[in-house]
């Protein structure tokens, strides 16, 4: 597995603390990366940390808590009312002829009665990891670390030193969102101001990549019926939105290249699926599928099509949009499909990474041997329970060793239940 080329963001590490059962946890992220574990593990958890990322950046912290039904749900095992969680990400952009390293974090504390403050957010942004890098901070609502905004054309900043103005949203996504002013860094441009500048650049791209981040959660009865049509593009997380993302593709000749892939790949994954349409229906709009049969051929609404197929459609319709996101994650994308067309999903999942990094959770070791190529290892991570608290981590070495030498493959190991988790791993920031 390579990296995916000029990808405008690569998303490399997440970690959280006493989030759900992510007591302390990071993770390493590939283009394409395969969470692996039994049931109750905290698979979901992982890419629930991502959404809540995403759901505080598109929409606010409150809506974030709230969606998860209020912050006691969300806490590790809360010893009092002032229980704190963590989230932070790691990116790298390349941007104006240079590789910057984002990293960015923050904390909520709760305040009991289901409020809550942001306790810490943390910026920083660097040429490599090894140098030193700007900063932006805040603590309980107050300015403590500024690097990057005293620079001449940047918001004026003051710190706050009222206990009574703690802060209930994020203020580093706000503040870069709003900042003005902006310069494009030639090689030659070696000033501190035009770098300073150039973070924040970076940062406003950071941040408006991760509200693009969908983790999809398919369930086939939200979209077996007839749809409202909206003027959106992107695939809602249910994919309650498919008949208008479907209908909106033959608007452009970006979208009708992606209808032409999800209608192949219907072809390939369902025996006697040839073709695919939406159809305007009482005010509302119908999908179709189009299947041959021993009499002829058929158009069946999607209601009339079983979990199996639904699922699978709103599936590749999240592989090919063409709206590109940074990231999106499946859960147990091999659910209802038929072991012979395993192959040809992870095709179509690998070809999507190459524009989309991709986080998936699986129990299949057929798929994970699909994906692997029955070599890359180096993808999967594994997911496991101790004490109560989920941890990740890569492959032993002696197991990666193993799969090298071409004594097992990962799909095997997986099956066999010999996937230990290496020692040491990653520091959580």
């Amino acid at each position: 597995m390579t990296k995916p080329p000029s990808q405008q963001i690569n998303i490399h590490q997440l970690w959280a603390k006493n989030f759900r059962s992510l007591a302390d946890t990071s993770i390493r992220l590939e283009p394409l990366t395969i969470l692996v574990g039994a049931n109750g593990t905290g698979k979901s958890n992982i890419l629930d940390a991502l959404r809540f990322f995403k759901d505080a950046l598109r929409f606010d912290l409150d809506a974030a808590i709230a969606f998860r039904h209020g912050f006691e749900s969300i806490i590790r095992l809360p010893t009092s009312s002032l229980a704190t969680f963590t989230l932070g990400v790691k990116a790298e952009i390349e941007l104006e002829h240079k590789v910057l390293d984002i990293a960015y974090s923050f904390s909520i504390t709760g305040d009991g009665d289901g409020e809550f403050h942001v306790e810490e957010e943390v910026a920083t942004i660097s040429e490599s990891p090894n140098s030193p890098g700007f900063t932006l901070q805040y603590q309980r609502g107050r300015l403590v670390n500024d690097d990057i905004f005293p620079i001449e054309g940047g918001p004026a900043l003051t710190s706050n030193d009222s206990s009574e103005s703690l802060a209930t949203n994020l203020m580093i996504p706000s503040l870069v969102r709003v900042w003005p002013f902006q310069t494009r860094l030639t090689p030659s441009s070696k000033t501190d101001d035009d770098i300073k500048s150039l973070s924040v650049n970076a940062l406003r791209i950071f941040f408006s990549r991760l509200r693009l981040v969908r983790i999809f959660h398919i369930f086939p009865n939200t979209i077996r019926n007839e749809q409202d049509y909206l003027a959106r593009t992107m695939l809602d997380e249910s994919a309650w939105n498919l008949a208008t993302v479907l209908r909106n593709f033959r608007k452009t000749s970006a979208g009708r290249i992606s209808l032409r892939k999800i209608k192949g790949a219907m072809k390939e994954l369902v025996p006697g699926c040839s073709d695919l349409r939406v159809i305007p229906s009482a005010g509302n709009f119908v999908v179709q599928l189009k299947h041959k049969t021993e009499a002829g051929t058929i158009w069946l609404n999607l209601s009339q099509e079983s979990d199996g197929i639904i699922r699978l459609l709103g599936i590749v319709t999240a592989l090919y949009q063409r709206q590109r996101m940074p990231m999106m994650g499946l859960e147990e994308p091999e659910l209802t499909v038929h072991p012979g067309a395993l192959a040809t999903l992870a095709d179509m999942l690998n070809e999507a990474s190459q524009n989309s990094q991709i986080l998936i959770t699986t129990h299949s070791p057929d798929l994970i041997d699909c994906i692997t190529n029955f070599r890359a290892i180096e993808v999967v991570r594994i997911v496991d329970l101790e004490d109560g608290a989920t941890v990740v981590g890569e492959p032993s070495g002696s197991l990666a060793s193993a799969v090298r030498e071409h004594l097992f493959s990962p799909g095997e190991l997986h099956r066999q239940g010999d996937l230990e988790i290496q020692s040491g791993g990653l520091d959580v920031p």
